[in-house]
């Protein structure tokens, strides 16, 4: 399931709320968290997408304007890729989720907690970046459902 949330502007400052976000799911799919549909989404806007997959990698991807700012497994948060994968670093520490590689000592340590909390931390993050709390209660309001082709 990936949940995607996307904002029709952009800001230079992850965190800024300006103007309102857009909330989808993507029940069983994993889509929004592949590079080409995720910049033709993030075009002109800034879209935070939460991957949670039962088989494969779980993923978090912050992107503005067509391009991968951050990008990283939620458990592993300490190798990021994308154009700026240091840009959200301070609201990572505040979630809980530490941007600085460990060595292997502390890796062992914080190893159960780290894969434990993964996800909870990835939507806290994502609350971070864009004011939205994704709670339970968020998918009993009326959704609006269709497919995406493009």
């Amino acid at each position: 399931m990936d949940l995607i949330l996307s904002r029709d502007q952009v800001s230079t400052e992850p965190g800024a709320i300006h103007g309102e976000w857009s909330v989808a799911v993507e029940p069983g799919g994993f889509q929004a968290v592949l590079a080409e549909p995720l910049t033709g989404l993030s075009r002109g806007c800034e879209v935070v997408t939460v991957g949670r997959h039962d088989y494969a990698e779980d993923s978090f991807v912050y992107a503005v304007d067509g391009e991968v700012v951050t990008r990283f497994a939620p458990h592993l948060p300490g190798t990021r890729w994308g154009s700026d994968p240091d840009r959200i670093n301070e609201l990572m520490r505040e979630t809980g989720l530490p941007p600085e590689k460990l060595d292997k000592e502390a890796w062992e340590a914080t190893w159960d907690d780290r894969f434990t909390n993964r996800i909870s931390r990835a939507f806290l993050l994502a609350a971070k970046i864009t004011g939205v709390v994704f709670t339970p209660s968020v998918l009993d309001e009326p959704l609006l459902v269709g497919a995406i082709s493009q």
